[in-house]
């Protein structure tokens, strides 16, 4: 009897602490209360970007530092050290704001990993600030976009999917097990962004349209060649600036024009030591003449520049020696390779009867002129007669 009444008032107690855990997070979720929530918001850039230059869109996540102690749950199949479910930049991707390919170095140790996208990313942070409630950690996630042309473009408002507890309870089987557990989403705001069009002033003829600062290096494998070979002049595009090099398009590399190279194609790599962009360019050697390779160029708009405007970035040339190879095969040569009829370079001699032929077909000729001659003198005669 006694062990059944402390057995149901064990279970008494553990029910009203069930109740009271659900009528503390009812309160705590209700209208007005004070439980804090995650923020989502667009951070752009500090000045009107231009037409076709690479700019960060960054996505920044506030949340109570409090939190980074355990309260946000997991919810991700992966764990994560940040873990929240964000949206917001595959919606940017449009063919008015494209998505620039990004350089993939290794990511930051301090860094977070989060899910981005439906995509495990990494969030730079925390960044530490005093709040109204508390203090706050805020994240950043940076992604790389170009628009393509100039006007106003808007960012949808960004998102956030997530699960929080702030009580948790000790189980036997599945350890730390959340009281109060709730899930809920964040909705920013959206956000509007101007793009400027780049000046006609001062825009060189050779501008295919690379916006940025750069700067180039031409290098070449072999400082030898033979005139027929082929010849890589390597070109590495560096940023100075904050616009990816790997983002430059591979025909804005200029070569100055010479007679004694032809461009055979182009290939692109991108430099995983800095992030930098690497332009092979096939070159024919076709003269022993010359002692480098063509200058490389890139012509460029600086929007960073006081004030910005058009440059130019060359690169000197390698040197490179080109000697002459073996000789071009002749014309029999290359008749008998294709299987053609090779030409007698010795004439023919004319035989002895076509000789004949022709002398016969001219006195027959002369004769007639004769004949018809006298023929004409003779009617010419006896007309006079007849008038006297």
């Amino acid at each position: 009897m006694r062990y059944g009444l402390t057995h149901s008032m064990a279970r008494l107690s553990t029910f009203s602490s069930f109740l009271l855990s659900a009528l503390v997070s009812v309160v705590w979720a209700g209208p007005g209360s004070s439980f804090p929530d995650v923020a989502v918001n667009w951070r752009l850039p500090e000045r009107a970007p231009y037409a076709g230059e690479a700019i960060p869109v960054t996505l920044e996540i506030t949340l109570p530092a409090a939190w980074e102690s355990g309260n946000l749950l997991q919810l991700y199949p992966k764990p994560l050290d940040l873990p929240l479910q964000v949206g917001g930049f595959d919606a940017l991707a449009s063919g008015r704001f494209l998505a620039v390919p990004e350089f993939e170095g290794a990511p930051d140790p301090a860094s977070r990993t989060v899910v981005v996208d439906g995509e495990v990313d990494h969030a730079q942070g925390p960044l530490l600030t005093e709040g109204p409630s508390g203090r706050l950690a805020t994240y950043t996630i940076r992604h790389w976009f170009r628009a393509p042309r100039s006007g106003v473009i808007e960012l949808p408002a960004p998102t956030a999917h997530y699960a929080v507890a702030t009580e948790f309870r000790e189980d036997f089987v599945q350890g730390r097990v959340p009281v109060d557990r709730r899930t809920a989403d964040a909705v920013g705001s959206s956000a509007e962004l101007q793009i400027l069009e780049l000046p006609e002033e001062g825009r060189p003829f050779e501008f295919a349209g690379a916006v940025g600062r750069f700067e180039l290096k031409a290098t070449t494998p072999a400082p030898t060649a033979s005139a027929g070979e082929t010849v890589d002049l390597r070109v590495t595009v560096r940023s100075l600036g904050r616009s990816p090099a790997h983002d430059v398009d591979p025909r804005s590399i200029k070569l100055a024009s010479s007679d004694a190279f032809t461009e055979q194609g182009r290939t692109v790599d991108a430099d995983d030591s800095n992030g930098a962009q690497v332009v092979t360019i096939s070159l024919l050697a076709r003269s022993p003449s010359v002692d480098a390779l063509p200058t490389a160029s890139l012509a460029y708009f600086d929007p960073s520049g006081e004030p910005p405007g058009y440059a130019l970035a060359m690169a000197a040339p390698p040197t490179l020696r080109v000697v002459q190879g073996s000789a071009p095969p002749s014309d029999e040569t290359a008749a008998m390779a294709d299987g053609s009829d090779v030409l007698d370079p010795e004439p023919r001699s004319i035989p002895y009867w076509t000789i004949g032929v022709l002398s016969l077909v001219f006195a027959l000729a002369v004769a007639s002129v004769i004949r018809r001659h006298l023929a004409f003198g003779e009617a010419r005669a006896d007309a006079s007669s007849r008038d006297a």
